[in-house]
């Protein structure tokens, strides 16, 4: 496909966009995009077609991923930038090793605990107090070190020029403004920036950013020491310092990204790869999907039966509190995950499903926010390379806060450590990351990998992957129909009580089957926005080497192959 042809793919797929309006609760159609040479699946049309490119002219799947992540930071402002976190789950075909690389926000050797502990979640969330130093740049640069091939500053000037000119608004991300045009009133440079005459933009403007192209200019041709160093890094500890944060240089130039070993586990003849702590929501899916690999299902032929998803929720009532109890930026959190993943912690959760839940909790500490924004998406070339990355700043627009002169919209990460339970590997401490409920997927079947999937959506990314690989795995469905399927979601409790009674749904689901879940003793709960959800992104790679994109247009995906 040429530069001309992708772009002109890119043009039909606004007009496709532009005619299908909001997306229902009652489901959505996927349509697979099908290549033998290169495929991906991002969250913008316009940083779709640089990873295409990249890959068309013989890059690696990591060299398409560096291109992508940098052009989503700027296509998708409220969701990722270089001013937040990633994560990036590899697998190399020529070693066929898969690797995982940690570049999550961290907070400074000077936090002020106290401070930040007796803050409330609004001051936690907006302002400089709950910035950390931002980690997807270095661990761009670290796995483009490891396994890209191409240029680094040729990657990133496409992202550059896209600041310069302007990202297209495509419809579907107006709303993710209008959610938060609070907190992008709440600074004058994100308001100058994002809110062009104080109005939110309409689908089908431009908003650029010339700062930003600066900025990404500046880590092309210096690499990290564009961004931890000198004026950028200057400029973003002046205003968290104004903001009432406390990063200082010492700890933007002391930021290094993590190369480890993803989890894993066996799951009859797969074996599934995602983050390893601190992250915490690839242990859950693993976890729960472990606990559920020869369960013996009530109903079969689709999840969507009100007896399955009985089941499935309580596992996932059972392994929030174990998973919150386990998992922080400790060096225990390892040894810990691997007690919670031994057989017999495994059956005895299992027999704890039996029991019957009780009356909700007055007191259920669930996430109430539907505004945890991320993007998630997905590479593979034509050598069977594969990258499923996730990369966020928290909430959407992240801390509303924006560095005069560098155009970096900056995370709110800090807000995601745990300030009720003193003792918890996840209380906040001088030179910790978060936890974070993100969680890049790669299966291997038969030492192949077979799909890489992920998506963003806060809390509701666990429970859906669960959701889809089980529909696939144990229910025999095509990946197609898994996606599309009306989603559930166990509201997650941040207590080590499993205290989670509240099922969130899509509309679809029948009515029959919500009734039969209120019998189970479920809250019912069917939210009003149909991205809330998440889209997922996921490619299936065959054994045969073809692939086929899959793009969940619950929010504004695009799957584009050759």
């Amino acid at each position: 496909m040429t530069k001309v042809e992708q772009w002109g793919y890119v043009a039909l797929i606004l007009l496709v966009f532009a005619g299908a309006g909001p997306v229902p609760l009652s489901g959505v159609e996927i349509r697979p995009v099908e290549g033998s040479s290169g495929m991906v699946v991002a969250g913008h049309p316009e940083a779709a077609a640089i990873g295409l490119a990249v890959l068309e002219s013989g890059g690696t799947a990591m060299d398409a991923a560096v291109a992508m992540s940098f052009a989503l930071g700027v296509a998708e402002p409220y969701g990722s930038g270089i001013g937040g976190k990633c994560v990036i789950l590899y697998h190399e075909a020529a070693s066929e090793i898969t690797l995982h690389v940690n570049g999550m926000d961290v907070d400074g050797q000077n936090l002020d605990i106290e401070a930040l502990t007796k803050a409330t979640s609004l001051e936690r969330a907006q302002g400089g107090l709950g910035v950390g130093v931002p980690g997807q740049v270095a661990a761009m640069e670290l796995a483009h070190s490891i396994w890209g091939k191409m240029d680094w500053q040729e990657l990133l000037k496409p992202a550059a020029d896209l600041a310069e000119k302007g990202f297209l608004v495509v419809p579907g991300m107006p709303v993710f403004f209008e959610r938060r045009i609070e907190r992008l009133r709440s600074g004058d440079e994100i308001r100058r920036l994002y809110l062009p005459d104080d109005a939110v933009p309409e689908a089908g403007a431009r908003l650029a950013n010339p700062d930003l192209a600066r900025t990404i200019r500046l880590i092309a041709e210096r690499g990290r020491a564009g961004f931890y160093e000198g004026a950028v890094a200057q400029a973003i500890v002046d205003a968290v310092q104004a903001g009432g944060g406390s990063l200082t240089m010492e700890d933007f130039s002391n930021y290094e990204a993590r190369l480890s070993e993803p989890l894993s586990v066996d799951w009859q003849d797969y074996q599934l790869f995602s983050s390893p702590p601190p992250v915490k929501g690839g242990a859950t899916v693993l976890m729960v999907m472990k606990m559920l690999e020869k369960h013996d299902w009530l109903q079969p032929g689709t999840f969507l039966r009100a007896g399955n998803i009985n089941d499935w929720s309580h596992a996932f009532r059972l392994v929030y509190p174990s998973i919150e109890g386990a998992l922080g930026d400790h060096p225990e959190s390892l040894s810990k995950w691997k007690l919670l993943m031994e057989r017999q912690n495994l059956q005895a959760l299992l027999e704890a499903m039996e029991a019957p839940i009780e009356a909700p909790l007055v007191a259920n500490r669930s996430w109430s926010y539907n505004d945890e924004c991320t993007t998630h998406f997905v590479v593979a070339d034509r050598h069977g390379n594969v990258a499923s990355v996730t990369q966020s700043l928290s909430h959407h627009f992240g801390s509303g806060v924006v560095a005069p002169g560098a155009g970096v919209i900056l995370n709110n990460s800090l807000k995601n450590f745990n300030f009720w339970e003193p003792d918890s590997l996840n209380s906040p401490g001088p030179q910790k990351q978060p936890t974070s409920t993100i969680a890049p997927l790669i299966l291997l079947h038969e030492g192949r990998p077979s799909l890489a999937i992920g998506l963003p959506g806060g809390q509701r990314i666990p429970t859906t992957l669960v959701q889809v690989l089980l529909d696939q795995l144990a229910f025999g469905r095509t990946s197609g129909e898994a996606i599309a399927s009306p989603r559930v979601h166990l509201s997650r409790s941040f207590s080590t009580e499993p205290d989670s009674h509240l099922i969130q749904l899509e509309q679809a689901l029948p009515a029959e089957e919500q009734a039969a879940l209120q019998e189970f003793g479920w809250e019912i709960e069917v939210p009003e926005d149909s991205e809330y959800f998440g889209g997922v992104a996921a490619i299936e790679l065959g054994p045969d080497g073809w692939l086929t994109g899959w793009a969940d247009f619950r929010r504004t995906n695009i799957a584009a192959g050759f």
